[in-house]
């Protein structure tokens, strides 16, 4: 898949987030300020079931695609934190609280914003 077509499908993920009310959802391309990472997805839940119910739908987005995940931990969004991790491209689903204190945005702020 080339990154112009990742994108693409990045960008779709983000807008089916978004018809499951995930806040704020932002995409970044790491890879001019990254010499590992490509992509970003990140989302904001409003729960803790919220951001379970955001991490399966976005597996199953994937899974539709024939894209898995490269690495798969048990998902525990009672921390308020899930990575998803599919190798060209990480989604971080945070619930509100841990997305304003880790501000994963303002840290990676020289990467490019992808509009979707």
């Amino acid at each position: 898949m080339t990154d112009n077509e990742l994108q693409e499908l990045l960008k779709e993920l983000a807008r089916t987030l978004d018809q499951k009310k995930a806040n704020n959802t932002v995409l970044l391309n790491l890879q001019k300020v990254s010499s590992y990472l490509n992509f970003f997805v990140i989302a904001g839940a409003l729960s803790n079931l919220h951001a379970r119910n955001l991490a399966n739908e976005t597996i199953d987005f994937m899974k539709e695609r024939g894209i898995r995940l490269a690495y798969h931990d048990t998902m525990n969004p009672g921390s308020g934190w899930i990575t998803l991790d599919f190798g060209s491209f990480i989604v971080h689903i945070l619930s509100e609280d841990k997305r304003s204190y880790y501000d994963l945005e303002d840290y990676w702020n020289n990467a490019e914003r992808i509009e979707w």
